[in-house]
């Protein structure tokens, strides 16, 4: 435990992003379950540096490249995932795109209790969804998730199509939404019409009532 703690410490005190760092992270990740808990308290102590921070995070993703996370115990994959979690509404140096990385890769669904907050966690942040986002919403098995929360989801995802109409990345995001919005209707008791399909509604029933009027 007190060579993970020396490794953690250089986290912080390293060059950020030189080779001391990147070490640091190698040997971190190929400890497995020792580090998963101090690394997890760093992650989500925001009075740590946000190198610190993105070490810790960038530390858990090289355990999933490296398949090591099926090796992890269930209490330290709880423990894990907590901090991930919060560690999405973590912005500074992009440590909240690397947490979506390692929830994405199937640890979510290793933690079922989990699975609402972080559906939850992300929805929250509507305004800013996009392709790491999707990546992990997109690999949620839904069931199990409550009725309330899924449709939550769907009206979050109908926003960014909405929104994301003009734009320059337009087709890539509503695909990706489209999809997440298929698996969840697909989890059952749930249904969403689709923005472009709302809107044909909206237009149709606004030449009805012109129709009528002109009858009159």
């Amino acid at each position: 435990m007190a060579e993970v703690e020396e490794l953690i410490k250089k986290l912080g005190t390293a060059e950020y992003g030189g080779e001391g760092y990147a070490a640091a992270i190698k040997e971190l990740a190929f400890k497995g379950d020792k580090a998963v808990g101090p690394l997890s308290s760093v992650l989500k102590d925001k009075s740590q540096l946000p190198e610190a921070r993105r070490g810790a995070a960038l530390a858990f993703v090289r355990m999933a490249q490296e398949g090591k996370l099926g090796g992890i115990p269930q209490e330290s994959r709880e423990i894990m995932a907590d901090a991930l979690i919060s560690g999405l509404a973590d912005r500074e140096f992009g440590i909240d795109k690397e947490c979506a990385f390692t929830l994405s890769t199937g640890l979510i669904n290793s933690v079922p209790k989990l699975k609402e907050r972080a559906v939850k966690e992300l929805i929250s942040r509507h305004e800013e969804l996009g392709e790491w986002a999707f990546r992990v919403l997109g690999g949620i098995d839904y069931s199990g998730i409550p009725q309330e929360t899924r449709e939550q989801a769907l009206g979050a995802l109908n926003k960014v199509i909405d929104k994301k109409k003009g734009k320059p990345d337009f087709e890539s995001d509503v695909r990706a939404a489209q999809k997440v919005i298929r698996q969840i209707e697909k989890s059952g008791d749930v249904s969403a019409k689709l923005p472009e399909k709302n809107l044909q509604d909206a237009i149709g029933r606004k030449e009805k009532k012109r129709e009528t009027r002109f009858a009159n």
